[in-house]
Order: structure tokens, then C-alpha cells, then sequence
């Protein structure tokens, strides 16, 4: 019944319409019915439980406003294949707390170059330890200059400095060799 609702129907439905929705139900959201629906809507209504369900297409059709305003459990709800589908201005809304609720399978789907340098340095020694060579390398040099000493010694670590190109051991400082 929900996919025969019209997208300006779908945008009419309360929070606690939306909250009764069960994970089959959200799923059968299309594209203009998720880009539709307020802020309000998607964290008061579909809530954790509700973005746990949507499909990682649907994910990427959340805005920036939705996805800012998302408590570290929306974020988490999001799952692995959701986050990895995220565009660059996605990745720039998530607030400094969204980031750091990330888990580490999270982590590992997103392309790091779609974040800001303040962004890289707000990631945790523990989340900068989980990233893989690749992720590594994707770092910008302002993204390097942002990190701190510990995020690079603790976080870094022994693995992702050796991953590190040339150019991006330039821009270490010498406290971080």
C-alpha cells in the first residue's frame, strides 16, 4: 500500500505515520518519496529503526540537512553500504559527532578524500587506525598538515605511515617523525 502513495502523500505523512512504517514498508520509498520528505521527517520519524531500513540507494537520496541533523545512532544506522554511497557534499554535512560515531566497517566504504581537512582531523586515533592503504593515500596534503602528532603516531600508526606517498611525508611535521 505504501508504494502506491503518491510522492506529495508520502511528504503529508506525520512523524508518527512515518514511525509505524515497518523496514518493508520504508523500503518500497522511491527516490523522489525519501528526496521529499522533511528533515523532520526522517530523523523524528523513520528514526533509527527507519533509516536502519532503508536500502543504500535510498540512502544516497537523503539530503544534507538530513543527514546533519542525524544523532550518532541514525548515523550508525546507516550501515556500511549506505554510508559508501554518499556524494561529497553528503560526507561534508555529517557533523564532527556523526563522524566520530562512525564505525570502522563504515569507515572502510567511505572515500576519505570526500572529506574536509577539519573533518580528517576530528577522526579519532582508533578510526585513522582502521583506515587501509588506499584510504591513506587518498589524503590530501592539507589533510595530512590537519592531522596532530598523536593522530599520526596513534593513529597512523606503523601501517599508514608506511602508506603514505612522498609528497604526503612532506607535508609531516617534524614532531610527527
Amino acid at each position: 500500500a505504501i508504494a502506491s502513495l503518491t510522492t506529495g502523500q508520502v511528504a503529508g505523512l506525520s512523524t508518527g505515520q512515518l514511525s509505524s512504517l515497518i523496514s518493508s514498508q520504508v523500503q518500497q520509498l522511491g527516490s523522489a518519496d525519501i528526496k521529499a520528505l522533511s528533515t523532520s521527517q526522517v530523523v523524528n520519524g523513520l528514526g533509527s529503526a527507519g533509516i536502519a531500513a532503508l536500502t543504500s540507494s535510498q540512502v544516497a537520496q537523503l539530503g544534507t540537512a538530513d543527514l546533519s541533523a542525524l544523532n550518532t545512532a541514525e548515523v550508525q544506522a546507516l550501515g556500511s553500504a549506505g554510508i559508501g554511497q554518499l556524494t561529497s557534499s553528503q560526507v561534508q554535512s555529517l557533523t564532527s559527532t556523526a563522524l566520530n560515531a562512525l564505525t570502522t566497517s563504515q569507515l572502510a566504504t567511505l572515500s576519505v578524500n570526500l572529506l574536509t581537512s577539519a573533518q580528517v582531523s576530528g577522526l579519532s586515533t582508533g578510526q585513522l587506525s582502521s583506515l587501509i592503504s588506499s584510504q591513506v593515500q587518498q589524503l590530501g596534503s592539507a589533510d595530512i598538515k590537519a592531522l596532530s602528532t598523536s593522530q599520526v603516531v596513534n593513529g597512523l600508526g606503523s601501517a599508514g605511515i608506511k602508506a603514505l606517498t612522498s609528497s604526503q611525508v612532506a607535508q609531516l611535521g617534524t614532531a610527527d617523525l
